[in-house]
């Protein structure tokens, strides 16, 4: 049996000594670093990432350096690591992706400024191919905050972005995007389709929505629309906080989404000026 293993181990450093033999030794390390952290969605603290990979610490450190320069990946407030936004632009050129892709390194700094402001999880959610996907965000640095995963699917009728977004498409985009079963996530979530088309007429009237726990009870947000290129819906920004919080700080995080959607759209705007 030793010998086995011993001959397993031995034809599986070949293979990945021919690997790197055959191709560049620096991209197979960036990918093994890319895989190492595609595994740990809400961060990859570095020794995992410097034992998973079996890469040198000093060469880790250095490659990291890279990848977090060109937003490949980018350091959670933790330390740790998680995948980066400009691996969504990239896959904006491949796929047929959501036009919004391409703002999102400009809007970065103004989400970093809100999370520090807030101290709450800001972040940016667009629909794509008839989902709603989460494409930019900002770790807040409260003791509650709430992570966050870049690609991460939404629920289309729970949770604030998912709100300003379906309220904002025609009834026909809605019956193709909302299944047939509504599932309940918890007994806010609102499952009658007539409950729900109330809700996004609410959320029209008033310019942002609210979530009061419909996807999970102890976490709680606000969103407000961010408008695109020509004046429409094209993203939503939502902040997120834990529950128990009192009415004076649910209105300071109510007016801090409403005024940053209203800073991002501004800086879109400036962009094709």
């Amino acid at each position: 049996m030793i010998n086995i293993r011993r001959s397993a181990e031995r034809v599986k450093l070949m293979d990945t000594e021919a690997g790197e033999a055959n191709g560049n030794p620096a991209i197979e390390r960036m990918m093994k670093i890319f895989a190492t952290i595609e595994r740990q969605p809400e961060g990859a603290p570095f020794r995992d990432i410097v034992e998973r990979t079996g890469i040198a610490r000093s060469t880790v450190y250095r490659l990291l350096n890279s990848l977090e320069s060109h937003r490949m990946v980018q350091q959670l407030p933790d330390g740790s690591y998680c995948l980066g936004a400009r691996l969504l632009e990239l896959a904006d050129n491949v796929t047929v992706a959501s036009r919004f892709f391409k703002f999102t390194r400009f809007i970065q700094p103004a989400l970093d400024r809100l999370a520090t402001i807030t101290g709450e999880t800001c972040k940016v959610s667009v629909i794509e191919r008839d989902a709603i996907i989460l494409v930019a965000g900002s770790t807040g640095r409260s003791l509650h905050a709430f992570s966050y995963t870049l690609g991460e699917l939404l629920p289309p009728h729970a949770g604030g972005a998912s709100k300003v977004l379906m309220a904002n498409l025609s009834e026909d985009q809605r019956d193709r995007m909302l299944p047939k079963q509504l599932v309940a996530f918890t007994p806010r979530t609102l499952t009658m389709r007539q409950e729900l088309e109330a809700e996004y007429a609410r959320v029209r009237a008033q310019g942002w929505s609210h979530d009061p726990g419909e996807y999970s009870l102890n976490v709680l947000s606000y969103a407000a629309p961010i408008s695109g290129p020509n004046g429409e819906v094209a993203a939503a920004l939502s902040i997120t906080f834990m529950a128990g919080a009192d009415d004076a700080y649910r209105e300071r995080i109510r007016q801090a989404a409403i005024s940053g959607a209203a800073d991002i759209s501004t800086t879109i705007a400036g962009k094709l000026s």
